[in-house]
């Protein structure tokens, strides 16, 4: 992918990384409009946004968490960029998302930020399984749909290292307290930290999950 009128180069900083990152111009230009025509509820293009808890994950994977040699599943990756922090700190990073437009995008960014020993994976969580497990799943803002929070649950349970872990950003823009009650009801381990950012320059809390096999 090279930069066209439909894509913007933005910054971010996170410590004394730099990643640059291919954004969507125009979030019009990614609705399905054959889906408007027939009536149908398009899908919004949620992969085409920078989510705050993507930024909140990506901070703490650069401050935090050893990538060196880890095999890293970013799942829901959209644009890519919390697995490009973790690919550039030595992770083995895997782009997962069920639409192909978010990992043209994921590829070009990797590529852009010249990270290394990369794949990408088109999936649908609900219903794929992949051939290998993961000692890092990373996943911001994926906890969201209730319906699917026992589907994530087993899809993590199932791709996870038994010494791995998954990190997931919350920023509760629904009402996730039924994800941690299954969580506590399958016997996982989490822990939960609160970051506070601004959006829209209104404040906004985000927790970083830690999950893991075994007992809280």
């Amino acid at each position: 992918m090279s930069s066209n009128h439909n894509e913007l180069l933005t910054r971010f900083l996170f410590g004394t990384r730099r990643v640059r990152l291919l954004q969507v111009r125009d979030l019009e230009d990614w609705i399905d409009r054959d889906a408007l025509l027939r009536d149908d509820t398009p899908e919004p293009p949620y992969w085409a946004l920078v989510w705050t808890g993507a930024r909140s994950l990506a901070n703490y994977v650069e401050e935090h968490v050893a990538c060196a040699d880890r095999s890293v599943l970013d799942l829901g990756c959209g644009l890519g960029l919390t697995g490009i922090v973790a690919s550039l700190k030595g992770g083995r990073v895997t782009f997962a998302d069920h639409e192909p437009q978010a990992l043209a995008f994921a590829r070009a960014n990797a590529e852009l930020n010249g990270c290394c020993g990369y794949r990408t994976q088109q999936l649908d969580f609900s219903h794929d399984t992949l051939a290998q497990r993961f000692s890092l799943i990373l996943g911001a803002e994926i906890v969201y749909d209730r319906p699917l929070f026992p589907v994530l649950i087993d899809f993590v349970l199932r791709h996870l290292t038994p010494d791995g872990s998954a990190l997931l950003a919350d920023a509760h823009r629904t009402n996730t307290d039924e994800f941690y009650r299954q969580l506590d009801a399958r016997g996982l381990a989490w822990t939960r930290t609160a970051v506070q950012e601004r959006e829209d320059n209104l404040p906004l809390t985000v927790h970083l999950v830690t999950v893991r096999q075994g007992e809280r």
